[in-house]
């Protein structure tokens, strides 16, 4: 496994080709509809949020031998104090889970490293227990329930850290 910055093309790639819980979870948040026009949307914001705040942001894309990106995960600085993790992937993630996991934990030490942040959170769709065992493995705990998160109704769950 191979992790490196992202591109666009990275961000497109692994949305429009997502596992489907998450790209149910995507979808239920962004402003569009349909595979496409999700991925062209959270491409245009995570690369328009970059080139204006490129030190508010640790996004990495995991990649395959080939390059070919799997999974983009790591935090964005949405508030001051606060890193919102994000993690979202294709079928092709089962192949990798043990490196991911080591990739994410260095991921995390990076985030635990700057205290200027006192918190990290994630919000994820409500039952999505591999994603809530990833978050529970970095430490952080379920903190709230959100009903009517979704655009659609569906509801999602907080996961947090906070710094002792």
């Amino acid at each position: 496994m191979i992790v490196r910055e992202f591109t666009a093309e990275d961000i497109f790639d692994v949305a429009y080709n997502a596992r489907e819980r998450d790209f149910q979870e995507l979808s239920s948040v962004a402003w569009v509809d349909g595979r496409e026009r999700v991925a062209k949307d959270i491409t245009s914001r995570y690369m328009i949020f970059r080139q204006l705040h490129p030190e508010k942001t640790s996004l990495q894309a995991a990649c395959d031998r080939s390059g070919k990106a799997f999974a983009i995960f790591g935090w964005v600085r949405l508030r001051p104090s606060t890193a919102s993790l994000v993690l979202f992937a294709t079928p092709d993630f089962t192949h990798f889970r043990k490196g991911f996991l080591r990739a994410s934990k260095a991921m995390w030490r990076t985030v635990l490293a700057d205290n200027d942040i006192l918190r990290v959170d994630c919000q994820t769709l409500e039952g999505y227990q591999e994603i809530h065992s990833w978050l529970e493995l970095l430490g952080l705990r379920r903190e709230a329930t959100m009903p009517k998160f979704g655009k659609q109704g569906e509801t999602f769950v907080t996961f947090a850290w906070t710094r002792p």
